[in-house]
């Protein structure tokens, strides 16, 4: 008899063990069970979903981008049988409407937008679950209207600070470690207006079809490039998409330089949990290092060798346990 061998074991990749890891850790996917198309004025339109359960504890889940838009997997940081999870897309992002609308879209507009849809919705208070953009987002909120806040849980929080910008944007900053990606960021623009990229940039946005085309593909490949190391572009990039970080970028997210850290006593009173990668390129730790210096109830989880996104799966388990131990502590 010929004797049997066995097949040789087949290695998944990187990518399919990520993902096999991220259905672990995650909920089980979940669908809706009420959708909004909720007016908000100036023209706008917002998409707003409620999925988990209505008497659970009210969730808000703030996208990153700006522009980026939400997505199903928002769902699933979230126990669904103890948290009512409200996720939407921002002015211009995603399926609100129009889509990539710049007028009257502002930070201090989101601000309001989110006010209207907590009392459209009619919850009193809610957590607050943001990444990057969507952390400085929940920030701003938090400080305005801090007595609807139950708590916050952030992730690589962007301060919103000129130093934020020169780093991913300027070239003393990350363009150091990608100095060849950088260039090829740069490339599109004319020579005179590579000194000052966001503004060049935003000309380059509010030109022909192609020119926009041309814009959102290299700013695509940039932010590629620091959020995960690799500047492909899988598909075309969506130009509304890109558009709308430029608009928020050139003015520095129409914040006053070191405003979120100057009215950071404003949060005390709340609990936050802020998860951050050390390895993060697109917000570095020292952000949320001194975002929690000093803040009595904000505890960092700073996560060894995983870098920005909410689906690396470290960050993801982080996320994961800060919802779990939230609406424990919240008895529900």
């Amino acid at each position: 008899m010929t004797p049997t061998t066995k097949p040789p074991a087949v290695t998944p990749s990187p990518a399919t063990a990520a993902a096999d890891v991220l259905e672990r850790l995650f909920y089980p996917p979940l669908q809706p069970y009420r959708q909004h198309a909720f007016e908000v004025g100036d023209g706008h339109r917002l998409y707003v979903e409620e999925s988990g359960s209505p008497r659970g504890l009210p969730v808000i889940c703030l996208h990153g981008g700006p522009g980026s838009g939400s997505g199903a997997y928002l769902r699933r940081f979230f126990d669904p049988a103890r948290y009512r999870i409200i996720v939407y897309d921002q002015r211009g992002a995603g399926r609100s409407e129009p889509r990539g609308g710049l007028d009257s879209n502002t930070t201090h507009h989101l601000i309001g937008d989110l006010e209207s849809i907590r009392r459209h919705l009619k919850v009193d208070r809610w957590l607050l679950f943001g990444g990057s953009w969507g952390a400085t987002l929940a920030l701003c909120y938090a400080q305005t209207h801090a007595h609807r806040v139950l708590g916050l849980i952030l992730r690589g929080p962007l301060l919103g600070r000129q130093r934020d910008l020169d780093w991913f944007f300027g070239t003393e900053g990350v363009a150091r470690l990608f100095p060849l990606e950088y260039q090829h960021f740069l490339s599109v623009l004319p020579q005179q207006g590579r000194t000052q990229p966001l503004a060049a940039y935003r000309q380059l946005f509010a030109g022909s079809l192609q020119e926009r085309q041309r814009a959102a593909r290299a700013w695509a490949a940039w932010d590629n490039t620091i959020a995960t190391g690799n500047p492909k572009v899988e598909k075309e990039a969506p130009i509304e998409r890109y558009a709308i970080a430029c608009h928020y970028a050139a003015e520095r997210f129409f914040l006053p330089e070191n405003g979120i850290l100057e009215q950071k006593g404003k949060l005390f009173e709340l609990p936050a949990t802020v998860i951050q990668g050390r390895n993060d390129l697109v917000c570095p730790p020292e952000g949320a290092a001194t975002l929690v210096q000093d803040w009595p109830r904000a505890e960092l989880r700073l996560t060894a060798g995983a870098g920005h996104l909410a689906t690396d799966p470290a960050i993801a388990a982080e996320l994961v346990a800060a919802t779990r131990n939230f609406v424990e502590a919240s008895r529900l």
